[in-house]
């Protein structure tokens, strides 16, 4: 089965290192960038133990390249958009039984996001006339073929991470953090549309083929780095 996986990078708040090693309950807020794009986030810490975290992320991909199928070649513009709001909880299991440093700050991370957009777009248009026999037929007059696929909807998450990274310690006990997630979330199984016009109007009957196909990509990895800033209670 195809995977995707996923990694996330925050900052957080205390008075100094040590300080924030020892307790770290409240709030946090910060912004991140990633492979699922750039969002903000807010976390609250009800312990040193367990934190609930929200947030959102824009994904907006776009590439244009050439592609050949067969002795044809396509101008091919790939564009995809994920948008999210997700829900994790973090539970730091190691935090209160581990003398190491990076063991204790360990997390593991599950929860859901509510994909509002998640789909890829791949526009394909022929490059050069075609040629049958002594017929040319001018590219103009092929048409093109669009494919939609959609994996809109709820899709599950779970993960490692690492919490608190000092950075820096901030204004009135406040602290400057790095948090690193790695993990996976498990969109539904997506759908599939085929458009196309002209000559190439015949490809459309190849949707369901497509769709087969793309049934297991349902992993989506996820590589991201984040600031942000926590307002804890020692």
């Amino acid at each position: 089965m195809e995977t995707l996986a996923f990694v996330t990078v925050n900052a957080q708040r205390s008075n100094s290192y040590k300080n924030v090693e020892d307790v770290m309950v409240g709030y946090s807020m910060g912004a991140h960038v990633g492979t699922q794009g750039f969002g903000l986030n807010a976390a609250y810490a009800s312990s040193e133990v367990f934190a609930l975290r929200l947030a959102g992320s824009i994904a907006p991909l776009g590439i244009s390249k050439m592609r050949s199928w067969g002795k044809h070649d396509y101008d091919m513009d790939l564009k995809g958009r994920f948008y999210n709001a997700s829900l994790m909880a973090e539970v730091k299991p190691f935090r209160r039984s581990s003398n190491s440093m990076f063991i204790r700050r360990l997390a593991v991370v599950g929860g859901a996001a509510y994909f509002f957009r998640a789909e890829a777009d791949a526009l394909a248009v022929p490059s050069e006339d075609y040629y049958y026999g002594e017929i040319v037929i001018p590219k103009e007059e092929l048409g093109s073929v669009k494919t939609n696929v959609d994996w809109k909807g709820w899709a599950p998450y779970l993960g490692l991470g690492a919490r608190n990274i000092y950075l820096k310690s901030g204004i009135k006990g406040g602290y400057l953090g790095l948090n690193i997630d790695i993990g996976s979330y498990y969109l539904r199984s997506p759908s599939v549309n085929v458009t196309a016009d002209k000559m190439l109007s015949g490809n459309t009957a190849n949707e369901w083929i497509i769709e087969r196909n793309l049934k297991n990509y349902r992993w989506l990895p996820v590589i991201q780095v984040g600031i942000s800033y926590g307002f804890f209670n020692y």
